[in-house]
C-alpha cells in the first residue's frame, strides 16, 4: 500500500475549459486543485469522486476531502 495506496476524494467541480493537455482541474471547496491525468485512477462525475494516489493527496493537502 503506502504511496500507491488509491484514495477517494469528494470534488466540488471539475471545470473542463480549465482541463489542460497533461491535468483535469478541480475544485475543492473554492480552492482550484490541478491534478495530473497520468495520476487520476478514475472520475465518477455522476457521484462528482476522484480516485488518485495517497502521495498526491498528501502533495496538495487535500486529505480533508477523502470520501
Amino acid at each position: 500500500m503506502g504511496n500507491h495506496e488509491l484514495l477517494t476524494l469528494k470534488y466540488d467541480r471539475l471545470l473542463d475549459d480549465k482541463e489542460t493537455k497533461l491535468a483535469w482541474c478541480f475544485i475543492f471547496a473554492n480552492v482550484l486543485v490541478y491534478l495530473p491525468k497520468s495520476q487520476v485512477e478514475d472520475i465518477r462525475e455522476t457521484v462528482k469522486e476522484v480516485d488518485v494516489p495517497r502521495w498526491i493527496v498528501e502533495a496538495k493537502g487535500l486529505e480533508g476531502y477523502e470520501v
